[in-house]
């Protein structure tokens, strides 16, 4: 994602790399034209320009601008639809706005094959010949895409006599669920901190 972000010219020569193969040779300078990846401004570069492609295309492709907005979580995006029909056009102008930008979308899944049929095999994420282990992981939600059902990875704390408020305040802040499913459980915790 990051590589398809080009730097504005004029901000370049920021982003420096200086190398030489042996010791003995000059050293040489290079810029990087895009977004680099490991940088504490990286996902920021990326977030905010799929933000600024979703106001720049609104009126172009309003669903796929509401869907950029509202359901991308990092680099994945979570959405859905009650219509297989608007569904298929909220895909197509995802991936029509996406286009414009220079990014292409990978890793597709859905709970309805007919949706990916226009889909290359390639940026499926789930392999057709295995349905009962269609799983798909995004942001520790697991979602079995022929059962259509979610559910959730949680490790038990190690049986201890006492628990910690560091150790029940690191497991609650390593619960992380972004549609919120499990904020019941997390408020109980919290309450107990």
């Amino acid at each position: 994602m990051f590589r398809q972000i080009n730097i504005h010219s004029d901000d370049q020569c920021y982003q420096g790399i200086v190398w030489r193969n042996h010791p003995s040779e000059p050293i040489k300078q290079f810029k990087l034209k895009n977004v680099t990846y490991g940088l504490i401004t990286s996902p920021y570069h990326a977030l905010r320009t799929l933000a600024q492609l979703a106001v720049d295309e609104q009126v172009n492709y309003p669903e796929g601008s509401t869907i950029l907005k509202n359901d991308f979580y990092v680099d994945e995006v979570m959405s859905g639809c009650n219509d297989i029909n608007d569904a298929k056009a909220q895909i197509q102008q995802l991936i029509d706005l996406l286009h414009q930008g220079g990014f292409d979308l990978r890793k597709w899944a859905s709970n309805t094959p007919t949706l990916l049929e226009n889909i290359p095999a390639e940026h499926q994420t789930l392999q057709i010949s295995m349905p009962e282990q269609n799983s798909v992981s995004v942001l520790g939600v697991s979602w079995n895409t022929t059962r259509d059902t979610f559910s959730f990875k949680v490790e038990p704390l190690p049986c201890l006599e006492r628990i910690t408020k560091l150790e029940l305040l690191s497991e609650i802040a390593r619960t992380y669920v972004p549609c919120g499913w499990l904020a019941p459980l997390i408020v109980v915790a919290k309450i107990l901190m």
